[in-house]
């Protein structure tokens, strides 16, 4: 018999064991293949082909687990791996995946494989087959992966879940991104446009002494003549300024807003309200708002002795007339009263803190004035120029003047009158530098008339050491003046 050099291109079950030498032979009678896979099927009860030695058939290779075909046998040559590498030419295997067990193929019913029985083989154990697919996907050979299995076709996705997962990140996103907005908006007007943020920054300009500022944040709602105090020059001069400011509650409903403050000045804690309302955006977003009550408190002042129609004081060394409310408007500060910046009257100063709430003091400051030497020679002053003016005068007592003389005894008539002064009546001003009596003068008179047998003649007449007159001080600035004499 001649040896066949052309192994068998199918294999029978397979070895017996790892490591055991593989079966070929024809197919015994009554054998068939599985459909589609080409693959021999023994039947039940023959025996797989045993090539002998010096046969000339195929032997496999010296400590190989699997049996190693011939090159262009077609037949899957297995390394010492324990695996099957199909040879060029030969049709590739399906493998199960790594599993290192066996997998029974499908066969065409939908049953799994049965392997015969009594043939002599056994399912391969341990690696003694290929731990890939032994035949295509698909083929329905032995080791074939089921379709949608590993290695099998996938179901295709669906597009619309893809499109679905999409919009729903970004309508998230969206979502995320609005929230942010509007929490940013919220901070932004709560800290910069909001309420508390414009309190905070008209407090700190009256901590300054910073007057324009703080008018510009807030009118305080009074006329120019009430508003002395609130001037740089005045309320920038304070001895002491609010210190610690503090937004210490705020309320908003719907427009209007009232914000709590409290703020500590010259080591006394106080505290106010302050009232707000919107004026309308910035930008898109922003609500800004504006101060309808000030943190305005009042500084009265009463100047006693003081001069008839004057109600001036000096407020932190400025002159000021309180009017006829004796009172201004005035921020919390420690302001420092005293007589007015002239040199006419003279006053302890004295020191007042204007502020606000329950424990602010409305006393006001009553102010000791005294008038000085310097208000005196003013109104000495004040008289000479006015008897000089007197004794210009060519007529008979003139208004004001106090020149009174007695020529009824002498003359039936005076045609004219020429005055001289002796000596000019010296003044003293009132304790409240209201009033001066200027007494102790002297003067001269030439009286020119028809005497009473009717001749002309010239006779001379004075009054001495008797001369004087009195009226009312009035003081304007720098400048004093005399009114109503007699």
């Amino acid at each position: 018999m001649v040896a066949d050099n052309n192994p068998p291109q199918t294999p029978e079950q397979g070895p017996q064991g790892q490591g055991s030498a593989p079966q070929w032979g024809p197919p015994p009678a009554g054998g068939q293949q599985q459909p589609n896979t080409g693959a021999y099927q023994p039947q039940q009860g023959s025996s797989a082909y045993q090539p002998q030695q010096g046969s000339g058939a195929y032997q496999p290779q010296q400590n190989a687990s699997a049996y190693q075909p011939q090159q262009g046998s077609g037949a899957y040559q297995p390394q010492n791996s324990g695996s099957y590498q199909p040879q060029q030419g030969a049709t590739p295997p399906s493998q199960p995946q790594n599993t290192g067990s066996y997998q029974p193929p499908q066969s065409p019913n939908g049953g799994s494989y049965q392997p015969p029985q009594g043939g002599g083989a056994v399912p391969p154990q341990n690696g003694a087959y290929p731990t890939t697919n032994a035949y295509p996907a698909g083929t329905g050979g032995y080791g074939a992966t089921p379709p949608g299995g590993p290695g099998g076709p996938k179901r295709p996705g669906n597009p619309n879940k893809k499109k679905i997962i999409l919009f729903s990140a970004l309508a998230g996103g969206l979502v995320l991104l609005l929230i942010i907005g509007a929490v940013v908006v919220n901070v932004v007007n709560s800290s910069v446009y909001g309420p508390d943020a414009t309190v905070r920054s008209y407090l700190s300009a009256i901590a300054k002494g910073d007057a324009a500022a703080a008018n510009k944040l807030a009118d305080p709602g009074v006329k120019d003549e009430q508003a002395a105090l609130l001037t740089d020059d005045v309320f920038g001069e304070a001895s002491a300024f609010i210190e610690n400011p503090k937004v210490t509650s705020s309320r908003v409903s719907g427009d209007i807003a009232t914000v709590r403050v409290s703020y500590s000045l010259d080591g006394t804690a106080y505290d106010g309200y302050i009232e707000l309302s919107k004026a309308g955006k910035q930008g898109l977003f922003f609500d800004t708002w504006k101060i309808d009550s000030p943190l305005v408190g009042e500084l009265p002042v009463y100047v006693s002795n003081s001069p008839a129609e004057t109600t001036e004081a000096a407020i932190n060394g400025t002159t000021v007339t309180f009017g006829d409310e004796y009172s201004l408007a005035a921020y919390p500060a420690v302001y420092t009263v005293g007589a007015p910046g002239n040199d006419f009257f003279t006053a302890e100063e004295q020191s007042y803190t204007v502020a606000t709430g329950s424990r602010a003091s409305y006393d006001g400051v009553t102010l000791e004035v005294a008038p000085t030497e310097a208000l005196t020679s003013a109104v000495q002053e004040a008289v000479n120029a006015h008897l000089d003016e007197c004794v210009t005068s060519t007529e008979l007592d003139p208004e004001g003047c106090n020149l009174r003389l007695t020529w009824y005894s002498d003359f039936s008539s005076v045609d004219k009158v020429a005055y001289k002064i002796k000596t000019y009546p010296t003044v003293e001003v009132d304790e409240y530098g209201s009033y001066f009596d200027a007494t102790g003068g002297s003067y001269t008179a030439d009286v020119t008339g028809t005497t009473y047998d009717g001749s002309k003649a010239s006779l001379p007449f004075g009054l001495d050491d008797d001369w004087g007159l009195t009226g009312s001080i009035v003081i304007d600035g720098d400048t004093v003046t005399i009114e109503d004499v007699y």
